[in-house]
């Protein structure tokens, strides 16, 4: 996945989160909670395959 439709994706995620989350907790809640997914699925989880895929082809050789 590129990195347009990953910031989508993960953007149009949180957005819903927000959304969700803002009659539940609150302002505040909602923008910590949506901010914290996006980082972490824009930032993290593509970082973690990265490892992932570079230990697999590290054992494979």
């Amino acid at each position: 996945m590129n990195s347009k439709n990953r910031f989508l994706l993960s953007f149009s995620i949180s957005i819903i989160i927000f959304i969700g989350t803002f009659f539940i907790l609150g302002l505040e809640q909602a923008f910590y909670y949506s901010l914290g997914f996006f980082l972490v699925y824009f930032f993290v989880y593509p970082w973690l395959l990265k490892i992932k895929n570079d230990s697999e082809n590290s054992s494979s050789r």
